[in-house]
């Protein structure tokens, strides 16, 4: 044993059996050169305590970070081959990460108390060896949220739609599309098979889906065509967007070209292609679509799980009678459709297939415009980089043609 070592713990004897002597022990101190707690350190080691209360006892943590049982490890390695491996029922084409994990034990009955931590979780999944590429980092767009007017807080209140495709099953040349529905709030989706983007098809989708599950205030997308409905005659809308004004539901339509600004919905469709398409070979449409269902009940079993403890409220729920089918010659008096449009360098923007001019000092920034049916009026809003709410910049009469 270190020579060093010996004399501090000699020295730590000779100061207790010199108190239990009856010196003071401030006297002791002086003497042997140590501060009162070394002193009181010592006494209080002594006390009570029998035979190598002098010896320096090993300095461990208190608290042993990302610590579990054996058994509660290898629960978590066993669920991560699951998800990876993707077969087991309730496990199909699941995410992969901490969340997914703790959603399954908490399946299995564990309390939130059992559930093992973050920590842990990735600690055990790296030194199993189970660990997968990092995904790609999303690129945030600093000045992106100055677009929104619409921020919304509550189930059913804001959906989003993307399409993912065209995909081909091997040996097939037909196109095939994953259509899906997002509540931004809630997490949760709806997904659809489908060989064509057509007007027809997004009008059906629609329809059913609204006779199912509740209608929501506000529904954005980009400017495909089937939603638009028509590239050509101004101030004309079709069919889908009469149906949704009808439904009252308020399209909202992201800037051409600008994927990122419906983020939640393209955040989805990497998840589809990831998750989903990407997990196997399927041997036919059919195939597809009895498959789809096991993906979007999943994802959302885990989206509920992960907002358990979120005090979220769902506005009002309205449906579509089990009977109703739209008339597209149906007069629509009321509604609002919302765009958001980048000013281009002569100053204008582009509004239902003709040019509005609002102003260059605003060219290349993204503005709102609102076409409010019920007042034939378009009112244009911005929102500078200082400021904390949008300020109309233009108001003009504008009539849509064809309602």
């Amino acid at each position: 044993m270190d020579e060093r070592i010996l004399v501090e713990e000699q020295e730590r004897v000779d100061a207790i059996n010199a108190y239990l002597g009856g010196e003071r022990p401030s006297s002791i101190c002086r003497r042997f050169g140590r501060s009162r707690e070394w002193f009181y350190k010592w006494r209080k080691r002594f006390r009570g305590k029998t035979g190598g209360w002098y010896k320096e006892m090993p300095k461990v943590a208190k608290v042993v970070a990302n610590k579990a049982s054996p058994e509660t490890e290898e629960k978590i390695a066993s669920i991560r081959r699951e998800l990876m491996i993707g077969e087991k029922e309730g496990f199909e084409y699941s995410c992969l990460g901490v969340d997914a994990i703790q959603h399954k034990f908490s399946e299995l009955g564990y309390s939130d108390e059992e559930i093992p931590k973050a920590s842990v979780i990735k600690r055990v999944v790296r030194e199993s060896g189970l660990r997968v590429q990092k995904k790609k980092r999303y690129k945030r767009v600093h000045s992106k949220k100055r677009y929104k007017k619409i921020t919304p807080t509550q189930i059913n209140e804001f959906y989003c739609i993307d399409f993912k495709g065209p995909l081909y099953l091997k040996g097939s040349s037909r196109p095939i599309y994953g259509f899906c529905v997002k509540d931004t709030v809630s997490g949760k989706v709806h997904v659809e098979i489908t060989r064509t983007k057509s007007t027809d098809f997004v009008l059906t989708y629609f329809t059913q889906l609204f006779k199912k599950h509740a209608i929501p205030h506000y529904l954005q997308m980009d400017n495909e065509r089937s939603f638009t409905g028509d590239f050509h005659h101004p101030k004309t809308i079709g069919r889908f967007l009469k149906f949704l004004l009808h439904a009252r539901v308020e399209p909202i339509f992201i800037a051409p070209r600008k994927p990122w600004m419906n983020g939640s919905a393209e955040e989805f469709v990497k998840l589809f292609s990831k998750n989903f398409w990407a997990r196997k070979q399927f041997k036919s449409e059919a195939d597809v679509r009895l498959e789809v269902k096991k993906f979007e009940t999943n994802h959302n079993r885990l989206q509920q799980w992960k907002l358990r403890d979120k005090a979220l409220k769902m506005i009002p729920a309205r449906t579509l009678d089990k009977d109703y089918k739209f008339n597209p010659q149906t007069k629509i008096t009321t509604g609002r459709i919302h765009l958001i449009r980048e000013v281009k360098n002569n100053g204008k923007i582009n509004v239902l297939n003709e040019e509005i001019n609002v102003d260059k000092g605003y060219a290349n920034e993204r503005i709102w415009t609102t076409i409010d049916v019920a007042q034939d009026l378009l009112t244009v809003h911005h929102k500078a980089k200082d400021d904390k709410k949008f300020r109309q910049i233009k108001k003009m009469s504008y009539k849509i043609a064809n309602l």
